[in-house]
């Protein structure tokens, strides 16, 4: 009893509830929990359609390169107009475009017309409007909960999106297999649809726009400087943005090629990986957010990192499905550990006013190299089997999380 008793002692109940105590966190929540939700079944959609047109890793690569790299320059451009504009009129408008994106997809895919430049085309779509989406989100949050309910109100979103991860995934490929991918796609468009009726009623206590005083170039190089000017943010980014290069290729391409190819489990054994993978997350995500506000950010990111490095090397050898099952899960479990806890480092400690120029300038520096390790890996996929690449990339990871014992300004982590 006792040795229990410590461990509860560890986490606090009532902080984790805390964010729910406020109605228009409760709309937020719903809203994006219902936006997530579609975006599942068509980004599952996306990889399964490419493969099956190509049988490519390469073509599958390409997709997620089209994606990821507009993405990036619309984050890394993008976080002034997120400052100075509405926060929650940028999810709207975001969701409505991408309705249309995926009902278009769903009707070229029924009408026989569509073809490979078009799904390449939406990808990058769907990619920079998502990023825009992305930085408001990050950036709307502290004006719905209190700063000490930040970690919790980043933790409760996180488990819940992971959770329907679990869901979205094996469902999608059941429906992929039973019906087509233009109901993944329909779907998505839908969802999308739903949540602009629930984004429209939120009211923010305060408004989320910066005063416009000084024109886009200058907000910009403000938001420059203020990064330059803090080294833990640099090195935090250029850590991630490592992570992000080896991370990537698994991601977006690899475990649907192991699942083709290796295991044989087709799209559904696909869709019940990534439910794995947010399986891992959610516990790992809920462990986070019954900590609760802690100071050492630092033990709690790299022990992660080396979680994910490790998960990474055994993935690569087994043959079995299902000890392939376990270990994506302790991958995902181990992520959170750095994601939440970053992302609540920065809504609690940079000014909200630049929040979406600091998300931006984070998000294009921690992801600059993702599309890179997907093309990198996609050209090497040709001299080296699946197996061999991926226990490459675990070895890259723990190698990052080494280097990062090494960075004097992560200490900063644990003062602020």
């Amino acid at each position: 009893m006792r040795m229990g008793e410590n461990v509860l002692r560890h986490f606090d109940f009532e902080s984790f509830l805390l964010p729910l105590k406020d109605a228009n966190f409760g709309l937020f929540y719903v809203g994006l929990l219902v936006s997530r939700f579609g975006d599942f079944f068509g980004n599952l959609a996306f990889s399964i359609l490419v493969y099956r047109m190509t049988s490519s890793p390469m073509a599958l690569g390409l997709t997620w390169i089209v994606f990821l790299t507009p993405a990036l320059l619309v984050e890394f451009f993008g976080g002034v107009y997120v400052d100075r504009w509405d926060r929650r009129r940028i999810l709207v408008v975001v969701d409505l475009m991408q309705m249309i994106i995926f009902l278009g997809i769903a009707l070229a895919y029924t009408m026989h017309s569509l073809e490979l430049w078009i799904v390449y085309v939406a990808s990058a779509l769907v990619g920079s409007s998502g990023a825009l989406f992305y930085l408001a989100n990050k950036a709307i949050l502290p004006s719905l909960v209190q700063k000490e309910a930040m970690t919790a109100a980043n933790s409760m979103l996180e488990t819940t999106f992971q959770t329907l991860r679990i869901i979205s995934p094996t469902i999608a490929g059941f429906l992929i297999v039973l019906f087509d991918v233009q109901y993944c796609f329909a779907f998505n468009g839908l969802t999308s649809l739903i949540s602009v009726f629930v984004w429209v009623r939120v009211k923010l206590a305060k408004s989320t726009r910066a005063e416009k005083k000084d024109s886009w170039a200058k907000d910009f190089v403000v938001g420059l400087k203020y990064y330059g000017k803090r080294p833990v943010l640099i090195w935090l980014a250029v850590l991630i943005s490592a992570i992000n290069f080896v991370l990537a290729p698994l991601m977006y391409t690899y475990i649907l090629v192991f699942a083709n190819d290796i295991f044989k489990v087709g799209p559904e054994g696909y869709g019940v990986l990534q439910s794995s993978l947010s399986a891992g997350f959610v516990f790992g995500a809920i462990v986070v957010g019954l900590m609760g506000r802690t100071k050492k950010r630092r033990e709690l990111i790299l022990s992660s990192l080396f979680g994910v490095g490790f998960s990474i090397l055994l993935f690569s050898v087994t043959n079995s499905f299902l000890i392939a099952l376990t270990l994506i899960g302790s991958l995902g479990f181990a992520i959170p550990f750095a994601n939440i806890t970053i992302t609540a480092f920065y809504q609690g400690t940079i000014p909200e006013q630049m929040l979406g120029r600091a998300f931006g300038v984070e998000t294009f520096l921690s992801g600059s190299l993702a599309p890179l390790g997907i093309g990198i890996t996609g050209l090497l996929s040709d001299l080296f089997p699946p197996q061999q690449l991926v226990f490459f990339l675990g070895v890259a990871v723990i190698v990052i999380a080494i280097f990062g014992l090494l960075i004097p300004a992560l200490k900063e982590l644990d003062h602020l």
